[in-house]
């Protein structure tokens, strides 16, 4: 017969993984399938990504080609295999950060183009080292026009450098993450007179 401290550990695991499942389920019914591509994205949830769907070029694709590629009997896989050393709190509120983040991202790319959201992406402080080996690897020097390097690059190089944007923004703290936000319109703005 077990004892009663492992049987309350095993009911504490199993409401936490519950927990943190109603937490992922309550995020998806909000933000939709979007959702899908920050599990993707963020280190702490990639790996079992990974693990179900494989390595197919997912960072290649935009985070709606992504989650509009993932069949519904996946999905609710992926949910059921998500364990709580995996999601806690943390990476809920991380995961929702990174969804908040895609969707100010994308109105700036529908604004002007992604090219441009790129080029003000280089110019924050917070992600500009991201571009470094697309400047490397072009010869391009670090003082280069952020539009031309914007205009450099390819639809996956995008979709990459995207998700990386995101997994900065989303471990930034909340006042800093405003903060970039609206830099990054000020800079489009100013790109733009």
């Amino acid at each position: 017969m077990p004892s009663s401290r492992s049987l309350l550990i095993l009911l504490l695991t199993f409401v936490s993984c519950t927990d943190a499942r109603a937490d992922l389920e309550r995020l998806q019914t909000r933000y939709g399938d979007i959702t899908f591509a920050a599990l993707f994205s963020l280190p702490e949830t990639k790996n079992q990504f990974l693990e179900i769907f494989g390595n197919e070029g997912w960072e290649t694709r935009s985070p709606e080609e992504l989650a509009a590629s993932i069949p519904e009997a996946a999905k609710r896989e992926l949910v059921r295999a998500i364990s709580s050393d995996q999601l806690n709190k943390t990476v809920i509120k991380r995961m929702e950060h990174w969804i908040l983040a895609y969707y100010q991202l994308r109105q700036a790319q529908l604004l002007t183009s992604t090219e441009e959201t790129m080029a003000a992406i280089y110019r924050q402080k917070q992600t500009r080292r991201l571009f470094d080996h697309i400047v490397t690897n072009r010869n391009m020097k670090p003082d280069a026009d952020p539009i031309i390097i914007g205009s450099t690059l390819s639809s996956a190089e995008a979709n990459e450098l995207l998700y990386r944007t995101l997994n900065v923004i989303s471990d930034l703290k909340a006042e800093d993450q405003l903060i970039y936000v609206s830099n990054l319109f000020a800079t489009l703005n100013d790109m733009k007179n």
